[in-house]
């Protein structure tokens, strides 16, 4: 009995030895499995990885009770998020995330909508992208009205490109308004202001935002011309605006410096009265080109000249006169062609 007892303690012995280095065996295998399969992850070999995955998991014991799968499922998520990073930071075309990404469904471990919806996410990207790209080509060609719209069109974006967008919608209007006003500068020229007053009416959704603020200020203010000038001495700002009462459009906007303190450009209510194209005061020692005079000696002017009409003080965008206001040259030109004589000047 005793002897029949020890045989079947040294068969159960050899069974769980033999049985246990055949378990070891398979999770040594399991872990070079694990190990290779990741490596093919890293190296961007999906066909690889596939192949060791899919001939791995025929092996129960390897695939069950080793757990490759759910640590294959961890890989592959892994991964996903990987491609996905990688295209946000265009280190990986659109393409061929897209072409990894439905590489992945074919492992059959994720749920194949939780890798759709990541291709529609980067989906929404790209098409967002190339609208941006269309945008700045449309921008460089000078098709403004079509490059907003293409802006327009962008709903789905990451953050890098929500900046992006931002930036170029506002270089895109800042571009557009140039235009316009160049436009509407032509017409002035060319004293056509019913065509400047509807270029400026046609465009009131473009320009509108800008100049909003300033058209509040003056709109119930009247001139005997078609024009109004606004003198804001806080922001040493020159504005001119073209139309009527109650429709001023906002066209120009100069810096300016108005007159030190002692010597303060008056506030108040004035209309356009001389003009000339040179001055030189014996007084000061200094002349200027192009002014206007609103009230006595009061004028606008361009910068500050010597006698040889050399400018000799740059200065603006702070007090710096002896009460006149100060304009940049090409500035002042412009208001001597086209402001008329009799134009409301506001000055506060």
């Amino acid at each position: 009995m005793r002897k029949r007892k020890k045989v079947a303690v040294s068969i159960a012995l050899a069974i769980s030895v033999v049985l246990g280095g055949f378990l070891w065996g398979k999770s040594v295998q399991a872990s070079q499995l694990k190990s290779s399969i990741n490596d093919a992850f890293i190296n961007g070999d999906y066909n690889k990885a596939l192949s060791i995955y899919n001939h791995a998991v025929k092996d129960m014991l390897i695939g069950g009770i080793f757990k490759l799968r759910g640590n294959t499922h961890s890989m592959i998520s892994n991964e996903v998020y990987k491609i996905k990073e990688d295209y946000l930071n265009n280190e990986i075309s659109y393409e061929d995330s897209k072409k990894k990404l439905n590489f992945l469904i074919e492992f059959n471990i994720l749920e194949a909508k939780f890798i759709d919806s990541v291709l529609k996410e980067l989906e929404a990207i790209e098409k967002s992208r190339q609208a941006l790209t269309n945008a700045e080509n449309l921008l460089n060609n000078k098709e403004f009205e079509k490059a907003l719209e293409s802006l327009s069109d962008i709903r789905e974006v990451d953050e890098d490109t929500y900046a992006k967008v931002k930036l170029l919608k506002e270089k895109t209007l800042a571009a557009y308004r140039q235009q316009i006003y160049l436009q509407v500068d032509e017409a002035i020229s060319s004293k056509k202001l019913s065509e400047a007053e509807t270029i400026l009416a046609d465009h009131k959704d473009i320009l509108g935002d800008a100049a909003s603020k300033d058209q509040e200020m003056v709109k119930d203010y009247s001139s005997d011309t078609k024009f109004l000038l606004l003198v804001d001495i806080d922001s040493q700002r020159t504005k001119v605006f073209l139309g009527e009462k109650g429709n001023w459009q906002l066209i120009k906007d100069y810096i300016c410096s108005s007159g030190v303190p002692g010597k303060d450009t008056p506030k108040g209510t004035y209309t356009i009265a001389y003009r000339g194209e040179w001055f030189f005061s014996q007084k000061y020692q200094q002349g200027a080109k192009y002014w206007l005079q609103f009230k006595g000696d009061y004028l606008f002017h361009s910068l500050p000249m010597d006698q040889e009409k050399n400018i000799v003080d740059y200065t603006l965008g702070t007090p710096s006169s002896h009460g006149c206001v100060r304009l940049k040259v090409e500035e002042a030109k412009w208001l001597y062609d086209n402001i008329p004589s009799n134009t409301k000047l506001i000055i506060q």
